[in-house]
């Protein structure tokens, strides 16, 4: 069974227990932002994807291990924008650049994916 989107998140970001819900309607919306992206990039599905609740799961966006990163990607960019007032600006920095790197290569494999739809 895959793991729960927004579980793996909070736990990833913070260490934030699953039974513990305050946070989840700030995260929701953030996390919400950021498969949007990726579906504007041309990864996942192409009707789009959204969590309301800690019901959905990784393998509901993509099962694809070409994008097996998609999980750290989400996490980071959820960190960088809800939890950074924690980091250094040379650790947030880093964080951008991490993230910026696998939202380029995130594109790359839908460019993959796409050519591979075409043959």
């Amino acid at each position: 069974m895959s793991k729960s989107i927004l579980t793996s998140i909070k736990e990833n970001i913070s260490g934030i227990r699953e039974d513990y819900t305050y946070f989840d309607n700030q995260l929701i919306p953030i996390i919400n932002s950021e498969f949007a992206k990726l579906c504007q990039l041309g990864v996942g599905p192409e009707e789009g994807f959204q969590i309301k609740d800690k019901s959905a799961t990784w393998d509901q966006f993509t099962t694809d291990p070409r994008l097996n990163f998609i999980e750290e990607y989400i996490t980071l960019k959820v960190k960088i924008i809800f939890d950074s007032s924690d980091s250094s600006s040379f650790v947030l920095e880093a964080l951008k650049q991490v993230a910026n790197e696998y939202e380029w290569r995130l594109y790359m494999v839908a460019e993959e994916l796409k050519m591979e739809a075409k043959e």
